[in-house]
């Protein structure tokens, strides 16, 4: 507890924090949530338009932490 606020904790793994600081930190996760189905060349588009062609390559670096689906479409992007 920090003054009025309580903050939960949540578990996660080692996996998932070996990301952090990264922009795969966020879409690792949010694909996840989407799922395998729902990531889409139309919900990627965007995001392709949005990361600067340097961010898009270190996305790479982060493959053999994402699940083997995504791995794809991170290496699409580079």
């Amino acid at each position: 507890m920090i003054g009025p606020r309580t903050i939960p904790r949540k578990r996660t793994t080692a996996r998932s924090m070996a990301t952090a600081g990264s922009q795969s930190r966020m879409l690792i996760p949010a694909f996840r949530a989407l799922g395998q189905d729902h990531v889409t060349q139309e919900r990627i588009a965007p995001l392709q338009q949005t990361l600067p062609l340097d961010q898009r390559k270190l996305l790479t670096w982060d493959l053999q932490l994402a699940p083997a689906w995504m791995r794809p479409l991170f290496l699409a992007w580079a």
